[in-house]
């Protein structure tokens, strides 16, 4: 990833404003492919679990053929803390990467050992906090682990991303960014 081109930036207030949110808003972002492989449904069923939180907004970003999917499940499920953005200029997205206040990473449990999805690796050099679906023994697993850069859920358990979400506040959120921009200095 170059380093030089996303890194953090501190006016996420500002850039949340300038996305259609709220500056007080807590933007929960997936940005990537929208395919049947990453289990986007889940996002949309956390946000229904949790839309009695005000704050929390959902947000994909991106296209692919399972969209339309869930634009319909959005629709069927009346969310209304969660939006669908089109992708985003390249001179744009260190800028709309930093507007989240948390990402997400989440595929299914059969997609298997992936070292580092090439998408986390962008959210790293932003200082982006992400919760990952990654099992336990894996390579992505252990990595976020022992650098204390993201929130680790198992694949497909849509209570432990709920949990995860509605309890970002007691993560080290502050701790795991700075860990993610070290990281991806020093490593990617």
């Amino acid at each position: 990833v170059d380093t030089k081109m996303f890194y953090p930036v501190n006016n996420k207030a500002e850039l949340k404003v300038k996305y259609g949110f709220s500056p007080t808003d807590r933007v929960i972002l997936y940005s990537g492919a929208i395919g049947h492989k990453q289990a986007l449904e889940s996002i949309l069923y956390s946000a229904k679990m949790l839309e009695n939180l005000p704050d929390l907004k959902f947000a994909i970003c991106g296209s692919g053929p399972y969209k339309g999917n869930l634009i319909r499940l959005k629709e069927e499920l009346n969310l209304r803390n969660m939006v669908f953005l089109p992708l985003q200029p390249l001179h744009a997205f260190n800028s709309f990467l930093n507007m989240a206040d948390i990402h997400l990473v989440v595929q299914k449990k059969e997609a298997g050992d992936l070292f580092l999805p090439s998408k986390l690796s962008t959210i790293l050099s932003v200082g982006g906090v992400a919760i990952v679906t990654a099992s336990e023994g894996t390579s992505l697993y252990e990595i976020l682990r022992s650098d204390n850069m993201g929130i680790l859920i198992e694949p497909q358990v849509q209570e432990a991303l709920v949990n995860a979400i509605a309890n970002i506040d007691s993560y080290e959120l502050e701790e795991k960014a700075r860990n993610a921009r070290r990281y991806a200095e020093n490593n990617l």
